[in-house]
C-alpha cells in the first residue's frame, strides 16, 4: 500500500422494493451523487493489518441511503493492497463509481 490511499463509495437509495433484496424479491435501487470517503494510512510497514482508517461523509445521518454499505465498500476497497487491487474489486463488484486516488 502506498503511504494512504482514498476511496469514495456512493450511496444509494431504494426505489422499490426496500427490504426485499436479500429475501429473495426484487428491488430497485439507483446511486446518488452522496457517499462515504475513507483514507485508510499504513501505520506499520511490516504489519500489513495496520492501518488508521479517517471518515468523512457527506450522506445525511439515519437517512436510509445505505450509509453502512458505502462504508463498508470503501473500507474494503481502501485496506486492500497493493492499490491496483482496488481498481479489481471495481471490476468484480461491477460498480460504476468507486473513486480511488493514491496521495
Amino acid at each position: 500500500m502506498e503511504k494512504s490511499v482514498v476511496v469514495f463509495a456512493l450511496g444509494r437509495v431504494e426505489l422499490l422494493g426496500n427490504h426485499t433484496d436479500y429475501n429473495e424479491g426484487l428491488a430497485l435501487a439507483a446511486a446518488i451523487n452522496l457517499g462515504v470517503t475513507v483514507r485508510a494510512e499504513k501505520l506499520d510497514p511490516f504489519d500489513i493489518g495496520v492501518l488508521r482508517l479517517r471518515v468523512t461523509s457527506n450522506l445525511p445521518s439515519g437517512s436510509g441511503l445505505s450509509s453502512s454499505a458505502a462504508f463498508e465498500i470503501a473500507t474494503a476497497v481502501a485496506a486492500l493492497e497493493p492499490p491496483n487491487q482496488a481498481s479489481r474489486l471495481h471490476e468484480l463488484i461491477g460498480a460504476e463509481k468507486i473513486l480511488k486516488q493514491c496521495v
